[in-house]
């Protein structure tokens, strides 16, 4: 059986939660969305409301969304010691069924491990609050 030790993730996400805790939450954009012509294709691609809709959700906004999508991903459990690993099948599945069961975003963090998780989830949490706070100024969804 194989196992993972959170505590000793790769780096590829280490430098991620170092990426997404550099990011100034106060001049993230949120509501209004619009892609930036001078990014490179390789950035992060920009949702607006209304290519938000065009994707097929004409009665919803991309901000309810994305906050339901960060409480989500708020509720990873901070998983202690290795994760027990199966391989029923090509990939790995966590051992644990609960584990196995949550969402991606949830799987990504446990698998960071804690330190690298906290980075994240302190992020999240700042990026929820200027959305909601945005809204409350702006008018929902304004």
């Amino acid at each position: 059986m194989r196992s993972i030790q959170p505590a000793q993730a790769p780096l590829r996400l280490q430098r991620f939660a170092t990426t997404a805790s550099a990011i100034p939450t106060a001049k993230t954009p949120v509501a209004k969305i619009e892609r930036n012509p001078e990014l490179d294709p390789g950035d992060t691609v920009l949702v607006s409301r209304a290519g938000y809709e065009n994707l097929g959700y004409p009665s919803q906004y991309f901000n309810d969304r994305l906050i339901e999508v960060i409480d989500d991903m708020l509720k990873a459990p901070d998983v202690q010691g290795p994760i027990e690993l199966i391989q029923p099948r090509v990939f790995y599945e966590y051992k644990d069924r609960d584990l196995e069961a949550r969402s991606a975003g949830q799987k990504l963090l446990i698998r960071m491990g804690p330190a690298n998780a906290a980075v994240v989830k302190t992020k999240l949490r700042e990026l929820r609050s200027a959305i909601l706070e945005r809204e409350k100024t702006t008018g929902k969804h304004g």
